[in-house]
């Protein structure tokens, strides 16, 4: 929500700790810490921050596109759009339109 409302510097702590305490409990090939490493690379990518938010963003995508309930699948295509928008940020067309290819494809 901090995000959302451009507050991306005050969500980030938050978003990291966040993060953590699910890459410590559940580990990092569980659905939901691949929705806070989401929701961080989102923060990120407000921030400008291009590589972080793509090592994030990528990492939930692998995770997200195994899952086979609705909700996780539909996150995982949120998370293509994430990088279709990451790419082209980041000036890079090759990438987005890749990305937009798969989003297309669901």
């Amino acid at each position: 929500m901090l995000t959302d409302r451009g507050r991306a510097r005050e969500a980030e702590p938050l978003l990291k700790e966040a993060l953590q305490l699910r890459m410590d409990k559940l580990g990092p090939d569980d659905r939901r810490t691949a929705k806070a490493q989401r929701t961080l690379g989102v923060c990120l990518l407000a921030q400008g921050r291009h590589e972080e938010a793509e090592a994030l963003l990528l990492a939930s995508y692998r995770t997200l596109a195994r899952a086979k309930n609705w909700y996780h699948r539909t996150l995982g295509t949120q998370n293509l759009r994430d990088l279709v928008a990451l790419y082209e940020s980041w000036r890079r067309p090759g990438e987005a339109a890749k990305y937009r290819a798969l989003v297309a494809s669901r």
